[in-house]
């Protein structure tokens, strides 16, 4: 491919045409052993594009899609990004009262629907979206010899990914085709993760979540192939990076503790494989040391936000490798294209190792908020405002210390969640940890952490609280430790604090959110 994609082809429906062009028989996915090849894939595009057209879409139009990851997916990805739609996919995990809110508040214009999620869909939506069988072609009119496509422009709105409401009601992440792209075309030349048309990735993360979204775009950025897999199952994964010799893979943590435990995982061929790259929590140092045997690839870790894209901020393979595993709790650098600072509360810039907010500023950020422009935590000067407490160190690494929402205050301390949560993580009979703060007569607000033990162990929260004071201020340390069998969590897998605390704050006059 050509190093650049030019401003014209910077748009997902121009990527897709760009690789048809150039080698139209390069594989672009597969699915259960059904493939589509770049030349394949800009066809089908033109004909969805004409047949929304028909159907009296316009430009613009919202486009929902629910469903598990499948090869139907990539078409109305390239279809909807042909017509110049914006496509808004759902995670098939939403209930109906969530699915009907996200189409009333996208104003959408049709629905997209895998035939396991049909009845409930057209159920919820009531006649009010028109809904079609994504996983059918049957639709799909056959191209018309005078249409002919818009190309667009970088500019275009070209999702809209609705976040998961842990803060509040959904609200949906206006991305352009240059905020999906941009990352990929700054990153292009990264030693570490370097990628080919010969690449071949697995997608395994959810393509209703941002990430899993990112993950196919990066593939089809690099005329790569995307090896698509309807949900994460330990065997079918490792049977595909056998059988199609996968080079590259998006997961996480808990994902690849999965693999590990399955008798198939030292007998996979993993000679292909060079990267696993995986998000949403740090690693344990044990866990990587056994994957890092098993594997014998490289690892990343990625921070971001459906706000800005996917991710933005890279630990790198050799900072996996660092002495010690000293940097593996932090969240990285900044990648290419990206700035990330840290303001305290009046938006004034903080020093090294001082904790504050962590803000971005990128082409990869959103441009707002669906139909709550005021909303947009975007300052005037560009910098979109995680909500994510943190610090950043001499070398420029990033270290995540919680939600500013989050922040535990005991005694006047500020005490970040993810502080004690990482330490906690490293204790041998600890598989998941929350640290919430909670009502104390004597000093405001004081640590409780509620642990998920590992496979075959117990929780001894005397002692448990007695390792923490060796490695944490005393203050710092939790005051209380729960255990139990699992982490309450939304549809995306986030940890729904605001359940933990809730027993604890209900009728008291200071509420924590």
């Amino acid at each position: 491919m050509a190093d650049v994609l030019d401003d014209r082809e910077l748009t997902v429906s121009g990527m897709i045409r760009h690789h048809a062009t150039i080698a139209p028989m390069a594989p672009a996915v597969d699915f259960g052993g059904r493939s589509m090849t770049y030349a394949d894939l800009d066809h089908i595009a033109d004909r969805i594009a004409a047949t929304l057209a028909a159907m009296g879409l316009a430009p613009g139009d919202r486009v929902l899609w629910v469903g598990k990851n499948n090869d139907g997916f990539a078409r109305i990805v390239a279809g909807v990004a042909r017509a110049r739609m914006v496509l808004v996919p759902i995670n098939w995990r939403l209930t109906r009262p969530e699915v009907r809110f996200i189409a009333e508040d996208s104003g959408a214009a049709l629905a997209l629907v895998s035939d396991a999620f049909l009845a409930d869909c057209t159920a919820a939506l009531d006649g009010a979206v028109k809904v079609l069988p994504a996983d059918s072609t049957d639709w799909i009119a056959e191209l018309l010899d005078d249409w002919h496509a818009d190309p667009g422009t970088g500019d275009d709105m070209a999702a809209l990914v609705y976040t998961s409401g842990t803060t509040g009601i959904p609200k949906g992440v206006t991305l352009t085709n240059r905020n999906l792209l941009a990352g990929n075309q700054a990153r292009r030349h990264l030693a570490w993760d370097s990628w080919t048309s010969a690449d071949t990735c697995l997608c395994v993360m959810p393509f209703g979540h941002v990430g899993g979204y990112a993950v196919l775009l990066r593939t089809w950025y690099f005329g790569a192939e995307a090896v698509i897999l309807p949900e994460f199952e330990p065997e079918a994964v490792l049977r595909a990076i056998g059988a199609h010799r996968i080079s590259k893979i998006a997961l996480v943590p808990a994902m690849i503790q999965r693999l590990l435990a399955s008798p198939n995982a030292r007998a996979t061929d993993y000679s292909r494989l060079n990267l696993i790259f995986y998000g949403t929590s740090p690693i344990e140092t044990d866990l990587l040391r056994e994957a890092t045997e098993v594997f014998g690839c490289g690892f990343a870790q990625g921070y971001g936000a459906s706000e800005t894209g996917g991710g933005v901020v890279a630990l790198t393979p050799d900072d996996h490798r660092a002495e010690g595993g000293r940097l593996l709790p932090a969240a990285g650098k900044a990648m290419p294209g990206v700035e990330i600072g840290i303001v305290d509360e009046r938006n004034h810039p903080l020093g090294t190792d001082e904790v504050g907010e962590i803000v971005v500023r990128s082409d990869c950020v959103m441009q707002g908020y669906w139909r709550r422009p005021d909303q947009a935590p975007i300052d005037a000067d560009g910098w979109y405002h995680t909500g994510d407490a943190g610090s950043i160190d001499a070398e420029g690494y990033l270290w995540i210390r919680g939600r500013v929402k989050d922040m535990i205050i005991s005694g006047g301390e500020n005490i970040y969640p993810a502080e004690v949560e990482n330490v906690l993580f490293g204790h041998d009979d600890v598989a998941e940890v929350a640290v919430i703060g909670v009502p104390d007569d004597s000093w405001g607000e004081a640590v409780a952490a509620f642990v998920v033990p590992k496979p075959g162990r117990a929780i001894d929260a005397a002692a448990l609280i007695e390792w923490s004071k060796q490695r944490l201020a005393r203050y710092k340390a939790p005051r209380a430790v729960f255990a139990i069998d699992a982490l309450p969590r939304n549809a995306t897998g986030k940890v729904l604090k605001a359940e933990l605390r809730k027993p604890f704050w209900e009728g008291r006059s200071r509420q924590v959110g």
